[in-house]
């Protein structure tokens, strides 16, 4: 599962894999607390802030360093809203999405103001909060664990590394897990709090 950048128009770019966001996220909210807004919501309306906070930071890290510039890269064509979500849909969401879509709807010759655009993303596009963003990276650590697996860094779109071999996951938050079938996982989630 790898972390997309979605904006008031759809889909901008590929983010990072999920160990690679979560060692971005770390570094640059120890760098600067201002970055934690951002990662918390899962969104900014502030685009402009977030490119020139990105510009005065550099990790002696190449790999998060590269996931610092392919954000700011990013950032460069966002507008009115920039989302970092995990691009994850069922056949219910593409549902919803049509639904949200006739929501926002206006007549003919009538143009959306950014703040309907921003809400309208924030409706499609799900923002992965930092609640979820650690709820994921923790499974996928555990499932790492268990398999003998190396996470990947940085914007891998493939998660996990066992020798040459690579593994998309999808983890999904407990918000999103069907409440009959995942109910031992929720309970599990509970109990962790």
């Amino acid at each position: 599962m790898t972390y997309y950048l979605f904006d008031s128009k759809g889909f901008v770019g590929d983010l990072a894999s999920i160990h690679g966001l979560f060692e971005m996220r770390e570094f640059l909210c120890e760098t600067d607390s201002s970055f934690s807004e951002f990662f918390d919501l899962g969104y900014t309306l502030d685009i402009a802030r977030l490119w020139v906070m990105l510009s005065a930071t550099e990790s002696d890290d190449e790999t998060i360093d590269d996931t610092i510039v392919n954000l700011r890269d990013l950032l460069k064509k966002c507008k009115d809203i920039v989302i970092i979500s995990d691009g994850y849909e069922t056949e219910e969401d593409a549902e919803r999405k049509k639904e949200i879509k006739k929501k926002y709807t206006l007549p003919k010759g009538k143009r959306s103001d950014p703040v309907m655009r921003s809400q309208r993303a924030c409706e499609l596009y799900k923002p992965r909060n930092r609640s979820a963003q650690d709820f994921i990276h923790a499974n996928l650590a555990e499932m790492a664990g268990i398999m003998g697996a190396d996470m990947t860094r940085g914007n891998h779109p493939f998660d996990l590394a066992i020798g040459k071999n690579v593994i998309d996951v999808i983890i999904l938050p407990p918000d999103e897990l069907d409440d009959e079938k995942n109910k031992d996982v929720k309970k599990k989630e509970k109990k962790e709090v």
